[in-house]
């Protein structure tokens, strides 16, 4: 037991001393001068370094691409969305116009028939048809009329000024004589027949001519 011990000890201190031995070794490689460099290792070191620079412009060069396609993919994404969003705004609006439609062709649908006049001056004039459209949903503009020997012409514009969209306008001329008595009524639809809100649609009528007509009013109706 004593023995093993003693032999411990003298193992720890010669361990101890190559330790020792060791770092003064180093200790005076440390002191030592530098070895300058031969022309051919300084060349060498200079290209390794060039290498290195080049590899290092290499690597900017492909983080600049890398960003600016990088900012491409996200501008191409911000058009993509703005034109997911124009779409769904002009579905929104087929939409509209469509539940408008189906709401004005099952009204035609459930409207019953005029019943037959049994005698006397009919309400109105001949050709006259549909139901006066409401104050402040559209105006006309731009009307022009021709009076021809055979055939009268009327055009014009016809502005939706409401926030929904007008389906199936009629566009009424009521022709009178030099008296203001109605010779006869005449009607067309505005083109498209389904104006959205906001928009423009346009109208022509043409009607054959009366010698007696003189004059002409207009009045919007929808059926």
């Amino acid at each position: 037991m004593l023995r093993t011990s003693g032999l411990g000890c003298r193992v720890c201190a010669a361990a101890a001393a190559g330790l020792a031995v060791s770092l003064l070794a180093l200790a005076a490689r440390a002191e030592e001068p530098l070895k300058p460099l031969t022309p051919e290792e300084l060349h060498r070191k200079l290209e390794e370094a060039d290498r290195s620079a080049q590899s290092i412009k290499r690597l900017e060069t492909r983080m600049r691409i890398a960003e600016r396609r990088v900012a491409e993919l996200e501008d191409t994404l911000r058009q993509v969305r703005l034109k997911v969003e124009d779409l769904e705004l002009h579905m929104k609006s087929v939409e509209e116009l469509l539940a408008a439609l189906r709401k004005e062709i099952a009204a035609l649908r459930s409207r019953p028939e005029p019943p037959e006049p049994k005698g006397g001056t009919p309400s109105a004039a001949p050709g006259a048809r549909g139901t006066p459209l409401a104050a402040g949903l559209a105006t006309i503009s731009s009307q022009k009329a021709s009076y021809g020997a055979d055939l009268i012409e009327i055009s014009g514009n016809l502005k939706n000024t409401s926030d929904k969209p007008l389906v199936f306008v009629l566009v009424e001329a009521t022709f009178l004589d030099s008296s203001g008595a109605v010779v006869k009524t005449d009607s067309t639809y505005t083109e498209p027949r389904v104006i959205p809100a906001g928009a423009t649609g346009t109208f022509l009528l043409k009607t054959t001519r009366d010698p007696r007509i003189k004059d002409h009013r207009l009045a919007l109706k929808t059926e």
